[in-house]
């Protein structure tokens, strides 16, 4: 059976016991503020949740400071359309994210699974165990990149499950887990690149640069077209 299932990572003892060092589950909570814990359910999803000293992590706190900044900057009754604008944008983000995950909650759908056989039916699956990590939000869009990250993290560890079980290739896995990682780590790029304009130039963040190019080419995407697909950005 898989009751003793142990981890394959090697390192995953040494990464346990420093995990608590980029934990954030233990910080306090802030008024004004939702909160979401994520559980890391594979070896893969948790390492990215911690390596290099918990960057993800930082650069999801980014992406949320750097949204909630810029929409409590903009006036809504004043601008209802620049507002339009770079919600619109952030829509286009979420639509393709939606769509990875439909596509690969279709996919985990059509993998045949025989409840009946007397194999499988004794079979018991004993799945990773990591630290909590704490996600702290205020604005629509980043709860909707966090319900993103909560569910991705749960299809891949569906999918450990799968490849465990002998359900899923091993190869289909590790594709499969790139590519969440991948669009995880595309969408804090693409946000933190397009809205910390004054950050490229050594200045501190400051929402009213990005206002002003998106007042001025009407649209995020086509600022991005403008000027950040055909001049060198400093990260």
């Amino acid at each position: 059976t898989l009751n003793n299932v142990k981890d394959a990572d090697n390192g995953t003892e040494k990464v346990n016991r420093t995990q608590s060092r980029y934990d954030v589950h233990a910080t306090r909570n802030q008024p004004g503020m939702a909160s979401v814990v994520i559980i890391p359910g594979t070896p893969e999803f948790n390492r990215f949740l911690i390596s290099k000293a918990g960057s993800a992590v930082r650069g999801f706190n980014d992406v949320s400071i750097a949204i909630s900044t810029l929409f409590r900057t903009v006036d809504p009754i004043k601008h209802s359309n620049l507002v339009k604008a770079i919600q619109d944008w952030f829509d286009t983000l979420h639509s393709e994210n939606d769509q990875l995950r439909i596509n690969l909650d279709t996919f985990l759908k059509s993998i045949p699974i025989n409840d009946s056989d007397p194999f499988l039916s004794s079979v018991h699956y004993t799945p990773y165990k990591y630290d909590a990590i704490q996600l702290n939000f205020n604005n629509s869009n980043t709860m909707r990149f966090y319900k993103y990250i909560h569910d991705m993290n749960a299809h891949l560890t569906t999918m450990s499950k799968y490849n465990a079980l002998g359900l899923l290739a091993v190869s289909d896995y590790n594709v499969m887990a790139h590519n969440i990682i991948k669009s995880i780590n595309m969408y804090v790029d693409r946000v933190k690149r397009t809205l910390n304009v004054s950050r490229r130039n050594d200045g501190p963040y400051n929402p009213e640069v990005f206002i002003e190019k998106v007042k001025q080419y009407k649209s995020v995407q086509a600022y991005i077209e403008a000027e950040l697909l055909t001049k060198p950005v400093k990260e």
